[in-house]
């Protein structure tokens, strides 16, 4: 069973649009508009190119298929150079494929092999390249179908959204915070971004049940106190007005290494969270304290003490979740 376009729709999420071109299937995160803002707005060409990353991608079906297979071709967009993708039955780890130093093309062929019967397929595209996948068979397959998740989320952030530092892209905090809501993301992570109001006046056709924000970290390392303060409470109400029939939950900015640095022009990092959590508090958001997510601790980052290691985005998922769970 050879899976078309249409099926491809039904079974791959994160992805706001899906074309089909040159024989592949492509998979966007933002709408062209909102990349788009990057360049005339934002004038980052880098921030533009992360926009076509697959950061929270994944096909997922129920199948009777004993194999699963399909060739891809990704391009990097991002500073990081593993490449990984990551394949579960039924919510186990069952493949990985990929490597650690990629340059700026990949080409290959990805195959999972399935236990006999019935069973759900996820299959996870990296985090920090775009990748495109063609001739997507279910090898002896007599059905596929979507699986249906209880809830569709989208993740707004910056680097650490779009999963920096974890190599395999199904333990990025918001890939494992998805699995355990039993939710759908769109992953609108982008290295470096900070508080972006532009992007919310895009419509991308999605209208999630959940949104989850964390920025911050960027504006306090980065951001002016007057360009911080224009634009978070622009964003805050941006996200009022572009998603009343959400429950948005607001995550101030986690544990940094450097946090206690005085000489940030935005003020202190607590004063940043602060009033972050303020403006939040205006609209009636939940606002979820991220000093509370990941231990204060070099253990569970990178070497750069701002992007938490695998171990740390399991952590920051599963805290992040116990307390969104008690909210809905």
């Amino acid at each position: 069973m050879k899976l078309t376009i249409e099926e491809i729709k039904d079974f791959v999420t994160g992805a706001v649009e899906v074309e089909l071109r040159d024989g592949m299937f492509r998979f966007y995160r933002f709408a062209p508009e909102q990349a788009e803002r990057y360049l005339t707005v934002a004038k980052n060409e880098d921030f533009h190119l992360k926009t076509f990353a697959t950061a929270g991608v994944r096909l997922e079906c129920v199948t009777d298929a004993s194999a699963l297979r399909f060739r891809f071709s990704a391009r990097r967009c991002s500073s990081r150079q593993f490449c990984y993708i990551n394949g579960y039955v039924d919510g186990e780890p069952a493949k990985t494929f990929g490597e650690g130093k990629v340059q700026d093309e990949y080409e290959g062929t990805f195959e999972l092999e399935l236990p006999e019967g019935t069973h759900r397929v996820t299959v996870y595209l990296p985090n920090f390249y775009g990748m495109a996948i063609g001739e997507v068979e279910l090898e002896n397959a007599t059905f596929a179908e979507p699986y249906n998740r209880k809830y569709t989320m989208v993740c707004y952030g910056d680097s650490i959204t779009q999963g920096y530092d974890a190599i395999q892209p199904a333990v990025s905090y918001v890939n494992v915070l998805a699995d355990l809501l039993d939710a759908a993301p769109v992953d609108k992570g982008i290295g470096g971004d900070r508080f972006f109001p532009d992007l919310l006046e895009i419509n991308d056709g999605v209208e999630p049940d959940l949104v989850t924000v964390a920025y911050g970290t960027n504006d306090w390392s980065g951001a002016t106190r007057e360009k911080f303060e224009e634009t978070m409470t622009g964003f805050m109400k941006g996200l009022a007005h572009r998603y009343p029939k959400s429950k948005i939950f607001v995550i101030t900015p986690i544990w940094r290494g450097n946090w206690q640095d005085t000489t940030k022009k935005a003020g202190g990092f607590l004063q940043v969270s602060g009033e972050i959590k303020a403006e939040a508090e205006k609209y009636g958001f939940t606002v979820i304290e991220g000093m509370d997510l990941v231990p204060h601790d070099p253990a569970y980052f990178v070497a750069d003490q701002l992007h938490p290691n695998e171990e740390g985005m399991k952590i920051y998922a599963e805290k992040l979740a116990e307390k969104m769970q008690k909210q809905l």
